[in-house]
């Protein structure tokens, strides 16, 4: 559970479980930093989505899915090999603080 505390800042505070002990964390947070997740709307869409699709399926004498299901692997595509490829290399290191007589020491 957290308590909301607002002025021109918002001030969460809440209790984080560590191993055996339970800590207060306190996160403060200008209100022009705050935007409204957009997931609650995603799920309002999806829930009305499926109303409707359960209502024709009722019409329809069948069973409807309302399921959500993983987005699977993205088709096929072909690499152009004939751009050019630029190939990068690693810039050799160089000291510059010690002399030669510093390194043979």
């Amino acid at each position: 559970s957290a308590r909301v505390s607002s002025g021109p800042w918002l001030s969460l505070s809440f209790n984080k479980q560590i191993r055996q002990r339970i800590i207060k964390k306190r996160i403060h947070v200008r209100i022009e930093h705050i935007q409204k997740s957009g997931s609650r709307d995603d799920f309002v869409k999806r829930c009305a989505a499926n109303q409707v699709t359960c209502i024709e399926a009722k019409k329809a004498g069948a069973r409807a899915v309302t399921k959500r299901s993983p987005a699977g692997p993205r088709a096929e595509a072909y690499v152009n090999g004939k751009v050019d490829v630029e190939e990068l290399h690693p810039i050799p290191l160089r000291v510059h603080c010690l002399n030669v007589e510093q390194i043979g020491n």
